[in-house]
């Protein structure tokens, strides 16, 4: 079951990474990010920026699984930004199941997402899938 939250952009965001999850729906979630906005994740690609590096970055970590369910564990909310703590669910091409943790930081500027930065259990992901 998801933290309660408060801020009304971090429930947005939360309801839009949903719709990512379920059915791919990009826009969604990219639309919640300003034009500038600095997208950020462990992926090594580097600091992406605004509604398109958003797009590319869930595009290719959705991309990863045949399936996809986040549940958040904590949400931390201050004035302008929101810490999410999170489990996800996923399974991989193949049926290989995997559970992961991580941590989504989003700044906000009332009604939309200025950052975005996340870090999440890599070394779940990497483990080998036995034969």
């Amino acid at each position: 079951m998801d933290h309660e939250v408060r801020d009304e952009t971090t429930r947005r965001f939360i309801a839009a990474l949903r719709k990512v999850e379920q059915d791919g729906d990009l826009d969604g979630l990219a639309g919640l990010f300003t034009d500038d906005a600095e997208v950020l994740s462990i992926d090594g690609h580097g600091p992406r920026q605004g509604q398109d590096g958003i797009r590319e970055l869930f595009r290719e970590y959705v991309g990863q699984f045949d399936r996809l369910s986040t549940t958040f564990t904590q949400v931390t909310e201050g004035e302008n930004r929101s810490a999410l703590e999170w489990t996800t669910d996923a399974v991989r091409p193949g049926g290989h199941e995997v559970t992961y943790t991580g941590v989504t930081v989003i700044d906000r500027d009332g009604e939309r997402c200025t950052g975005f930065r996340t870090i999440y259990d890599s070394a779940r992901l990497m483990q080998k899938v036995a034969p």
